[in-house]
């Protein structure tokens, strides 16, 4: 079955481009606020480290261990992980 001329998906992809470019910046700025929801769930990830470390016996997590060499006592890593 072949289509008629003008009907094609590249076709369709361009009037669709056409119609939703006066409303690119709103279509970005919606886009750009969807990433702060999964932003947002990594807010409780200091506390975790806190307890984890400071409270418990767990050692510092590997992401980590670079960015506080220093970090040798527990009070100085609590102020690290709550700064």
């Amino acid at each position: 079955m072949r289509r008629a001329p003008g009907t094609g998906d590249i076709v369709l992809y361009r009037r669709l481009a056409a119609e939703l470019r006066p409303y690119w910046w709103s279509i970005a700025g919606i886009l750009l606020l969807s990433f702060a929801t999964p932003l947002s769930l990594l807010t409780p990830l200091p506390l975790k480290i806190a307890v984890d470390t400071v409270i418990g016996s767990q050692p510092i997590p590997e992401f980590l261990a670079p960015l506080l060499p220093t970090a040798t006592s527990k009070a100085a890593l609590l102020i690290a992980v709550g700064c």
